[in-house]
């Protein structure tokens, strides 16, 4: 299973910042980066994509407020996230 996960920042490098001091969180959770994007032309917007070790540890990272995807010190104005299986 993966998680795909979209933000919208109006701080890239502060979110970026929160995000790479997230990795205890992340693997705790039961996740391992897979890759890292930033939409061409909108560094504003970046995807995250997951391999998924346990969805309910993984589901509650998305969820918890110290998680970069509820960063509002980098000042996240927009997210969602995605479980999806290989079909």
């Amino acid at each position: 299973m993966q998680l795909l996960v979209r933000i919208t920042t109006t701080d890239p490098a502060g979110w970026r910042a929160e995000y790479d001091g997230d990795v205890e969180n992340r693997r705790n959770a039961g996740l391992t980066q897979l890759q890292l994007w930033q939409a061409q032309g909108d560094p504003n917007t970046v995807w995250m994509l997951f391999s998924v070790a346990d969805r309910g540890r993984a589901e509650g990272w998305t969820q918890a407020p110290h998680s970069p995807l509820h960063a509002t010190a980098a000042q996240v104005v927009d997210r969602e996230h995605h479980f999806l299986e290989t079909a």
